[in-house]
């Protein structure tokens, strides 16, 4: 009767440890998949970073870029019905397709693995905080450098202020804005260098 109860017990040891075992790796496989919608959670949209320069105060200027999720980056100049932002920093899913739509076409790509890893910065840059306005210039418009988030309940992206210069400077307090706006500068400058 005592080995019985051995036998039952080792089983229920075999059998928990069994259940255990596949809870964990359960455990692993959704902790893992968490972490990857987290990495990738910006590849569930279609823009990542805008950087541009606008002024309207002598002839209207507005140029800049849009990056996509696969690396695309598309180039607008003057487009005629741009869409901004409302008061709360946000832009519906079919505006941005509107902005997307003036572009003037893909005018340079960046490599996926390059634009994943800005992911992360993006992703510590949404929780900075900026600095307020301050007024620097006047009719020297204004440059600025912008990475988006999603929300795919209300199908709106969220502005990140990742740096604005000109006649008002707002700068985010985080490095990883830092690092991103120093990216931005980088690809404009390539931009600026493509032969027309």
């Amino acid at each position: 009767m005592i080995f019985v109860h051995k036998k039952q017990f080792k089983y229920f040891n075999m059998k928990t440890i069994k259940l255990l075992f596949g809870i964990s790796l359960l455990s692993m496989l959704f902790v893992n998949c968490d972490t990857l919608k987290l990495e990738n959670a910006n590849f569930n949209q279609k823009i990542l970073f805008e950087a541009g320069y606008a002024n309207y105060a002598w002839s209207p200027t507005h140029s800049g870029f849009l990056i996509d999720s696969i690396g695309n980056v598309y180039c607008y100049n003057l487009p005629s019905k741009w869409k901004d932002v409302d008061s709360l920093n946000q832009i519906s899913e079919q505006d941005m397709d509107t902005n997307l739509g003036q572009t003037n076409g893909i005018c340079m790509s960046i490599n996926k693995e390059e634009l994943k890893s800005k992911l992360i910065l993006l992703s510590k840059a949404a929780s900075a905080t900026t600095t307020k306005p301050k007024n620097e210039m006047a009719d020297a418009g204004g440059a600025y450098y912008l990475g988006y988030t999603f929300n795919t309940q209300t199908k709106t992206y969220n502005k990140i202020l990742l740096k604005q210069t000109g006649d008002w400077v707002i700068n985010n307090n985080s490095k990883a804005a830092e690092d991103l706006t120093i990216w931005l500068s980088a690809i404009k400058q390539q931009i600026n260098n493509l032969p027309d």
